[in-house]
């Protein structure tokens, strides 16, 4: 129990000494406390949402766990992987004296795996930073789905994207 918890007819009821407790006035004193109730109601919902969203940072884990909470809570099956990264490889010029050999597809049984180079616009921004996968049996609010990972995602974590499998 904490003190946000409070009973307004009990409250009311200590409040008034006993001498002065007639059903009449009781049940006037209680309409009175209804708008309060009501405010508190409305103030322990705020407070409880609070809470929740204090209680939830931007780890996978986290914003794994509140967009199951809101919509699969039963078999929280969405999932959230990292996105397809791809590291440059950096081809050095002759004065560098850092020589880097490119073998040929047909040399890989020698070389070992060949080496694949990729454009600046495949290793940069063109991929996303985290993928959230959702299931193709579970409804979904798109917006609400992407207004909750706008929420919970760190400011500068860059793009993502929504999958359905």
């Amino acid at each position: 129990m904490s003190i946000f918890d409070l009973d307004f007819n009990e409250l009311v009821k200590q409040l008034v000494p006993v001498r002065l407790r007639l059903p009449k006035t009781m049940r006037w004193l209680r309409c009175l406390v209804v708008p309060i109730a009501e405010l508190h109601t409305t103030f322990s919902g705020n407070r409880r949402d609070n809470l929740y969203w204090v209680g939830h940072n931007s780890q996978v884990v986290y914003l794994q766990a509140v967009l199951n909470d809101t919509f699969d809570s039963a078999l929280r099956r969405i999932q959230i992987t990292d996105g397809n990264v791809t590291d440059p490889v950096y081809i050095f010029l002759k004065p560098e004296e850092h020589p880097r050999r490119l073998p040929l597809l047909a040399e890989a049984a020698v070389y070992g795996n060949p080496l694949w180079l990729y454009t600046g616009a495949e290793c940069a921004g063109s991929e996303f930073c985290f993928v959230v996968k959702v299931p193709t049996a579970l409804v979904f609010d798109l917006v609400r789905l992407r207004a909750l990972t706008d929420k919970y995602r760190l400011p500068g974590k860059g793009n993502y994207s929504v999958q359905v499998y």
